[in-house]
């Protein structure tokens, strides 16, 4: 039995975006559809809730560029992406299928249903080999992926690795977390520098609206953004400016986001 999920921490995203997902979901699949959230409030009655709070008592620091490089006010909410490859309510289901709550799914999945992995990241296409190379540093290792889908289904190592305890410069002991989130932004360069050897890219049928699907919409044109439709890809992702909302009412993807035409 497999299922899909999403996650909903804090106010950047309501309701809407947990409603229009599992929306989609549901026109190709019925598997079991998860939303770990802080706040169920306005989630359809039909989507299986979890509880699941932020690490970090002061959500304000959370996006303040000041405290970006002090201790756990680098946290943001996609650090909770991590838990939910140890949450025990996940422990039945065999294959656990993530995506990330601004995505338009306009096309069919079965590629990514289907996909037989133990453990699979979005590629990102848009992002050419060169720019990988270009963008490397012993610092930054830039890479080709990130966490808009995931697909897995054991890899509770991971979060136990991410939360287990060092020891600090000065000898005291400490949650392995709060360096993570000191070293690293976001879930993705966490992955990619500790964990690359563990992962695989699951089909090509990603795009981004901002950056395209090849590197010379956006990376090597001179980072004008692309802010195309592209029907032959199943997946758009929105993991830039603009968000879903902020799109013309009568634009092809919005539609597609409201239930208007599929």
């Amino acid at each position: 039995m497999n299922c899909v999920t999403c996650l909903k921490i804090g106010k950047k995203y309501p309701s809407i975006y947990v409603n229009k997902l599992y929306n989609a979901i549901r026109k190709q699949c019925d598997l079991d559809f998860i939303c770990f959230t802080d706040d169920p409030s306005g989630i359809d009655p039909d989507v299986i809730v979890y509880d699941m709070q932020p690490w970090v008592k002061d959500p304000s620091k959370w996006q303040d560029p000041d405290k970006m490089k002090v201790g756990i006010q680098s946290w943001w909410p996609a650090w909770n992406k991590l838990e939910l490859f140890a949450r025990e309510e996940l422990d039945k289901y065999d294959k656990k299928i993530f995506f990330d709550l601004d995505v338009i799914i306009q096309g069919d999945i079965t590629p990514i249903l289907d996909f037989e992995t133990n453990f699979a990241l979005t590629p990102c296409k848009w992002k050419s080999p060169e720019w990988v190379k270009r963008n490397h540093t012993d610092r930054v290792p830039a890479f080709s992926f990130n966490s808009d889908c995931v697909v897995w289904k054991d890899i509770k190592y991971i979060y136990e690795q991410y939360t287990r305890s060092i020891i600090d410069y000065y000898g005291d002991e400490m949650p392995g977390w709060k360096k993570h989130v000191r070293m690293y932004k976001g879930i993705d360069p966490y992955l990619n520098q500790n964990h690359f050897s563990d992962l695989e890219f699951l089909p090509d049928v990603f795009y981004s609206y901002r950056e395209g699907s090849k590197p010379e919409h956006y990376w090597e044109n001179n980072m004008i953004p692309y802010l195309k439709f592209q029907p032959e890809y199943a997946i758009c992702s929105f993991h830039q400016d603009p968000a879903v909302h902020e799109l013309d009412s009568d634009h092809v993807l919005y539609k597609i986001w409201n239930e208007a035409v599929y």
